[in-house]
């Protein structure tokens, strides 16, 4: 496994970092399949992209934004940083979310709305303000059933609500 000082692109100081940090949906599946990468590569652990659930499978991860591709963050990262994942989850949010968030909009599937975007539903799920999707609607309910897409429905509302249970 390459060593954290070898990776190409990853800034030494997390004020550094800042400007490069992204987030992204990563499924369970993804993360078991990164972890067997890193192990069968040598590595341990460490070498792991660091994510946070959200709702079912569905989890948020930060990632650099480098010239050679992207990175996901990883303990050995937080450690060379010296900072907490939370510190920089709010900045990955904050640079990736906000824009998409506010272009992000809502597809009318009978009763109910869909949302072909797994950024925004990660993001959205965390932060609901920066969502438009998720306004004038007083009692949201949000199915994630894959983390390609999401099924916006109104609680208050049966019809959307089965419209969405269908979808």
């Amino acid at each position: 496994m390459t060593g954290f000082d070898e990776m190409p692109g990853v800034p030494r100081t997390f004020r550094a970092a800042q400007r490069l940090l992204r987030c992204r949906p990563l499924g369970e599946t993804g993360l078991a399949m990164r972890a067997m990468r890193a192990e069968n590569a040598g590595g341990t652990s460490q070498d792991v992209d660091l994510s946070i659930p959200v709702v079912a499978d569905l989890r948020l991860g930060a990632y650099l934004e480098v010239p050679t591709g992207y990175l996901g963050v990883t303990p050995r990262m937080l450690a060379a940083w010296r900072v907490s994942f939370e510190a920089v989850l709010k900045v990955a949010l904050k640079n990736s979310t906000s824009g998409a968030l506010r272009r992000a909009t809502a597809t009318p599937w009978g009763d109910a709305d869909y949302v072909d975007s797994g950024p925004a539903i990660a993001a959205a799920l965390l932060r609901p303000d920066l969502a438009p999707f998720l306004r004038g609607i007083p009692h949201p309910l949000v199915l994630v059933p894959s983390e390609e897409y999401l099924v916006l429905a109104d609680a208050d509302d049966p019809e959307s609500v089965d419209q969405a249970l269908r979808e």
